[in-house]
């Protein structure tokens, strides 16, 4: 085309575009849709995509590192401890829902929605300490601010992170007006409740005190304690009912995304040796809805659960194995809900406390209720004699009690995971095919487009850190 030709095509585009001008926001404006965003608006994707997350990493990473499940092929190399930029991506990515968080709080604080604010304030808690507890130090205070310009944000300490997050739980908590309803709605998580919103973030600032317990600048006992002693101030969940826990109706597409995906998705991902043999040990009636039976058991009718090892040497790795039992077919029921935060973990976190004397209280009480509370959320019976028996029996170690929380928290984020890296339970097995000398990874490396776009800062905390490896532990890990 002559430069003739582009000059009489925009003569011809700037006369339209002149003689539409009046009627032209009229004419292209789609009356049926929101005149601007609200809160309301914001927040059922804000949930329901970190929920997906949150799921996808329970599956694929957490029981890799946890060994509730051993993987079956040699495509994955997370389970030989091999940490590639896939696995950093997938967590990494929770920053696509910081910058809805973001403005969904701007937004309800310019407007004086407190609850929408405060609800704000708990996701992002959330969503922060899931990326600083498997990276260390990430973006935080200028994370999400590319409208001010700011598109390479600085890296914040690990301790600095933790001052925020406990610091907007105890607002959120003060900012909750219970009897106000959600103007906007959007609220697929409690459906409008600001009671169950309020014990949310108040049962989130227990879990993340008890995480940062060993460091004394964060006064967990103090603070534990006056959340536990002053309930009509600072409730928690109290029982199954209160939990975070997404409630998928079963139709498209408010679905459990594990529902949508193929068999082979949960084929090759075979029970570990470590989670079955405990669960049998233990007649722990969970065991037959965490786990399939083998194939072969299944056509004799003599039902029989065996998991495979996991660390194995690359060629031992059997693939797909009917012989070996796998993850229940059950936990893909497009209804079964997502949990984000049970009572049973509250219940797990409270015997902790006690038992380390921050609280008052019945350590033995706690601990059997955090049993009890996961055993009903699966609608199993629990044995008379399953509380009296040896292994389960409580004896005032903090080795029990975490191991029955690693129990309770299968599909639970990577719960487990950094409950390990602060307690060294449960104890895992060491296999022959485990790199870094059998030791469980306690760090992500950042992802490569985090080194490549924001270089400087990258590089900054790389330097604090003394490294960007798998073995570097955190500020709340170290005594």
């Amino acid at each position: 085309m002559n430069y003739y030709k582009i000059a009489i095509l925009s003569l011809i585009t700037l006369l339209f575009s002149v003689s539409c001008k009046e009627d032209f926001e009229e004419v292209n404006t789609n009356t049926l849709l929101p005149r601007e965003a609200n809160p309301g608006s914001l927040l059922p994707t804000i949930i329901d995509r970190t929920v997906d997350q949150m799921l996808d990493l329970a599956r694929n990473q957490n029981h890799e590192l946890m060994q509730y499940t051993s993987m079956a092929n040699t495509v994955d190399e997370l389970h030989w401890y091999r940490i590639d930029a896939a696995h950093s991506d997938a967590v990494w990515s929770f920053y696509n829902s910081m910058q809805d968080v973001r403005d969904m709080n701007n937004i309800a604080t310019a407007n004086g929605n407190n609850n929408y604010a405060a609800i704000a304030l708990i996701w992002k808690s959330l969503l922060a300490t899931h990326l600083t507890d498997v990276f260390i130090e990430v973006p935080y205070e200028e994370a999400s601010r590319g409208e001010e310009g700011i598109f390479e944000p600085e890296f914040d300490s690990q301790r600095e992170i933790y001052a925020g997050i406990l610091r907007d739980l105890e607002e959120a908590n003060h900012l909750i007006i219970q009897n106000e309803a959600l103007e906007f709605g959007g609220d697929i998580l409690y459906n409008g409740d600001m009671l169950k919103w309020k014990k949310f973030a108040n049962s989130l600032r227990i879990r993340y005190l008890m995480r940062a317990s060993k460091r004394p600048e964060i006064n967990a006992e103090a603070h534990i304690k006056t959340i536990i002693s002053n309930p009509d101030q600072y409730p928690v969940f109290e029982h199954n009912e209160d939990g975070a826990l997404l409630k998928y109706s079963g139709n498209l597409p408010f679905v459990n995304p594990n529902s949508l995906g193929r068999d082979f998705g949960f084929d090759v991902h075979s029970i570990s040796t470590t989670f079955v043999n405990q669960l049998k040990a233990l007649e722990d009636p969970r065991l037959p809805v965490y786990v399939e039976p083998t194939i072969a058991s299944q056509e004799t009718g003599d039902l029989d659960y065996i998991g495979l090892e996991p660390g194995l040497p690359f060629s031992e790795v059997p693939g797909i194995d009917p012989s070996k039992s796998t993850m229940n077919q059950g936990l893909r029921d497009a209804d079964l809900p997502a949990v984000i935060m049970s009572y049973s973990e509250l219940a797990f976190l409270l015997a902790e406390a006690s038992m380390k004397g921050f609280i008052d209280g019945d350590a033995k009480g706690y601990y059997e209720k955090g049993i009890r509370a996961s055993m009903e959320y699966w609608e199993v019976e629990m044995p008379e004699d399953y509380l009296t028996q040896a292994e389960v029996a409580y004896n005032n170690s903090l080795e029990q009690i975490i191991t029955q929380k690693w129990i309770a928290q299968y599909w639970v984020g990577m719960e487990a995971w950094f409950d390990y890296r602060r307690t060294g339970f449960p104890v895992l097995h060491v296999g022959a095919g485990h790199d870094n000398n059998g030791q469980l990874p306690v760090r992500y490396p950042y992802p490569t487009l985090v080194s490549s776009l924001n270089r400087a800062n990258y590089e900054a905390a790389v330097s604090r850190l003394g490294g960007d490896n798998i073995n570097l532990r955190g500020w709340w890990e170290k005594e």
